[in-house]
């Protein structure tokens, strides 16, 4: 189920961009 990773992955990212 991609589902949970995708949404960890777009997590990341936005906590990347907040950096």
């Amino acid at each position: 189920m991609p589902s949970r990773n995708q949404a960890q992955a777009e997590l990341q990212r936005l906590r990347d961009q907040m950096a």
